[in-house]
């Protein structure tokens, strides 16, 4: 049994190869320390999964010391390169961890929804760690293959599993805690993972708001409207992938804010890396990174337009770059290694979507989407607060405020790609006969909506922090 100092050690290995990577990214920015604490963890995830990927690729058997060592490695190349390459020294970081210096005192509020959310977080913990796992999705796209992975200690048998062609980041991530814990338990090693990314999830949202300028009050009500939602409150106790995909995109579009907020390509850069690992944990991510690569090259189009077409290539180039970097290696994977495999409902196949149009189908599926945004429960009274905040949202605002305009953008596709995907292939059965296939959908981009509420009325309260040198005001750019 290992020791509990080495146990330590391990276990802040992937948290400390994150913040790294965060540093490298962002090492001309200061962003605190609270921000980097948080975002580490989704990273740190992030390159461990990968590091377990490319050992399958070498054919490097899944143990402790194996993995321990590589990540160790992961960690001296990044050290190297903060420190040798670019010359990063580290130095105090100015400001507290957790509590803001912002003037807004709404102490009551602030009582209000710190309760509601230690309570939530306690009936969270009850339910991850006492409550045992049931949910098929979860069983069979994760934690059956983690726990062969764990016995067989590779992924030789990834073919013969169930839904095979999945990505297997989360997968990844209970085959590593149980290999440092030297057993298998599915209850403790998931519940661990998932609570992880919660509070990770919970931590940068608030200090990415703050950054953003929202006031503390609005950002507290963001965490409210989250874990005041129904479905949201189901699936942060259920172990699907549903929310870390969730995770993943909300991090990649506040970056994407602060980089249209703050005109520094660094959080572009961390955008893409966030999008990519978003694209390791379920299929859908993959479509996602493309929906985040529109978005770019739309907002670098509005910011530049045709006469800097040499700054949108190169931004973009080095976009998807970082996109291909964690995108290409897992589908390499499946074409080389992974026999073909017959196409059912376990193997996805991009074959399996065939066009089948109808006026008939495309208007159901607009009414399954605007009941269940609306009328379900799902989401409490987040989606009318969004409608209302819309009409009070003037259209000279949008101008002034671009990241707005972007947000509004990203759902846009994101919901026209719903309803088209949805209402023209055989998937279309599938949300007619259960609706909860579109909720889960839609979750994935949902927190953008409360985004936007706080942004539009939080910043209302804080005029002081518009940043009137943004990337779209002024003819500047996002070059930067």
């Amino acid at each position: 049994m290992i020791s509990s100092m080495n146990l330590v050690f391990v276990l802040a290995l992937p948290l400390l190869s994150g913040a790294l990577l965060f540093k490298i990214l962002l090492r001309e920015t200061n962003t605190g320390p609270g921000l980097a604490v948080f975002v580490s963890y989704g990273l740190g995830m992030g390159l461990l999964a990968h590091c377990m990927l490319w050992m399958a690729f070498f054919r490097i058997p899944y143990d402790m010391a194996m993995i321990t060592a590589g990540l160790l490695i992961i960690i001296s190349i990044l050290w190297i390169c903060l420190v040798k390459v670019f010359k990063v020294r580290w130095s105090p970081v100015s400001g507290n961890l957790f509590i803001s210096r912002s003037r807004d005192q709404n102490a009551g509020l602030m009582i209000f929804w710190g309760a509601i959310t230690l309570m939530t977080l306690f009936y969270i913990w009850v339910r991850l760690f006492i409550v045992p796992v049931t949910g098929w999705d979860t069983l069979a796209t994760i934690l059956f293959k983690a726990k062969v992975f764990f016995f067989r200690r590779s992924l030789d048998d990834l073919s013969r599993l169930p839904h095979s062609t999945y990505p297997l980041q989360m997968s990844f991530a209970v085959t590593w805690l149980s290999l440092v814990l030297d057993r298998w338990n599915e209850q403790m090693t998931a519940g661990s993972i998932f609570f992880g990314y919660i509070l990770s999830f919970l931590g940068g949202a608030w200090f990415f708001l703050k950054r953003m300028g929202v006031s503390r009050s609005w950002t507290a009500m963001f965490i409210g409207f989250v874990i005041s939602s129904n479905f949201f409150l189901v699936h942060f106790s259920g172990f699907y992938g549903d929310f870390p995909q969730a995770y993943y995109n909300f991090f990649v579009f506040a970056c994407l804010v602060l980089w249209v907020q703050e005109r520094r390509s660094a959080w572009l850069y961390l955008a893409a890396v966030l999008s990519g690992m978003g694209a390791f944990i379920k299929l859908e991510g993959l479509l996602y990174s493309g929906i985040h690569c529109l978005t770019v090259f739309v907002m670098l189009w509005r910011s530049s337009g045709s006469r800097s077409w040499r700054t949108i290539a190169a931004k973009m180039g080095i976009f998807l770059g970082i996109l291909a970097v964690w995108i290409v290696p897992f589908l390499v994977y499946k074409q080389l290694v992974l026999p073909p495999l017959p196409v059912t409902d376990q193997n996805f196949n991009f074959s399996m979507i065939r066009p089948e149009f109808s006026i008939g189908k495309f208007g159901m599926m607009v009414w399954v989407l605007w009941a269940d945004l609306l009328f379900s429960g799902n989401w409490s009274l987040i989606t009318v607060i969004f409608f209302l905040t819309l009409c009070m949202v003037p259209l000279e605002r949008y101008r002034q405020r671009p990241e707005l305009g972007m947000i509004l953008f990203s759902l846009g596709i994101f919901l026209t790609m719903v309803i088209a995907g949805f209402s023209s292939t055989r998937f279309y059965y599938d949300v007619i006969d259960a609706h909860d296939p579109m909720s889960r959908i839609l979750m994935h981009f949902f927190l953008l909506i409360p985004l936007f509420i706080v942004l539009v009325l939080g910043r209302m309260e804080n005029p002081a922090h518009d940043r009137s040198n943004g990337p779209f005001r002024g003819g500047g750019s996002c070059a930067g």
